[in-house]
C-alpha cells in the first residue's frame, strides 16, 4: 500500500481511521471528499506515540497542524492487532486470577462453548477426542479468597481483607504481574470488589488489576 493515495469520496463525514499493528500504524484521513493514506512506525513501548505521529504526518500532508485538523474531524475510529497478537503468541505479563474460595477450578473446567465452538454435533458429543485450549492462566496462579455473595446480592460470608492481602502476595511471589478478579454474583453487589480494590491499592506496586463480574 502506498504512503499517499487520494480518491474522491462523496458526502462522507470527515474522519480519521487508525490501525495500530505490530510494525506500522496505518492512518486513513477522509477530508473534504478526499481520502489520504499514510503510515508511521509503531512504537511498542508507548502506542500513543505512534498514534500521534501518524496524525501529525497526515496533517502535514494536507498542510494543516493537528490543532487545525482535529476540530474538522467528525469521527475517529481506532483499532489494533497488538492485543490480539499478544494473546495468540501468549506474550505479555503473567496473569493471576482471584475468585471466590471454592471456585478456583471453574474457569479450567469451563462450559462446553469454551472449547467446542466450530465443531460438528457428533464431535462435541465425543468427549474422548476433545482437546481444550491451553489456559491463559495456569492453575498455580489461581487463588480463592474468603468471601461469598448470593444471587440476591446478600453477603453470606464477609470479605476477609487479610486473606486478600495474603493471596495477592502469593500471586506476586509466583510471578503474576497482572491480576484478574472474578467474584461470584459481584454484579449484584460490588461491595467485595470494592474491598478487594482497596487492598490492591494498598499492597501492590507495578501490578495491574481488572474486575470481571459474573
Amino acid at each position: 500500500m502506498s504512503n499517499h493515495h487520494t480518491t474522491n469520496i462523496h458526502k462522507q463525514l470527515d474522519s480519521i481511521d487508525i490501525d495500530v499493528g505490530g510494525t506500522f500504524t496505518d492512518l486513513v484521513l477522509t477530508l473534504d471528499g478526499e481520502r489520504i493514506i499514510t503510515k508511521c512506525p509503531t512504537t511498542p513501548h508507548d502506542l500513543s506515540i505512534g498514534f500521534i505521529d501518524a496524525i501529525e504526518a497526515v496533517a502535514d500532508k494536507v498542510g494543516l497542524s493537528i490543532e487545525e485538523l482535529l476540530p474538522r474531524i467528525g469521527i475517529l475510529r481506532y483499532s489494533t492487532t497488538v492485543a490480539l497478537n499478544r494473546l495468540l503468541q501468549r506474550q505479555g505479563p503473567r496473569i493471576g486470577l482471584i475468585t471466590t474460595e471454592g471456585h478456583e477450578d471453574a474457569i479450567l473446567i469451563g462450559k462446553g462453548a469454551q472449547w467446542t465452538d466450530g465443531q460438528r454435533v457428533a464431535e462435541r458429543r465425543n468427549l474422548a477426542i476433545q482437546n481444550k485450549p491451553h489456559p491463559l492462566i495456569e492453575r498455580s496462579l489461581i487463588v480463592g479468597i474468603r468471601e461469598r455473595i448470593d444471587s440476591n446480592g446478600q453477603v453470606i460470608r464477609p470479605l476477609d481483607e487479610e486473606d486478600v492481602r495474603r493471596k495477592l502476595r502469593t500471586l506476586m511471589d509466583r510471578g503474576a504481574r497482572a491480576i484478574v478478579v472474578s467474584l461470584l454474583w459481584s454484579f449484584m453487589n460490588p461491595e467485595h470488589e470494592k474491598g478487594y480494590a482497596r487492598s490492591f491499592e494498598k499492597n501492590t506496586r507495578n501490578t495491574t488489576s481488572a474486575l470481571y463480574r459474573w
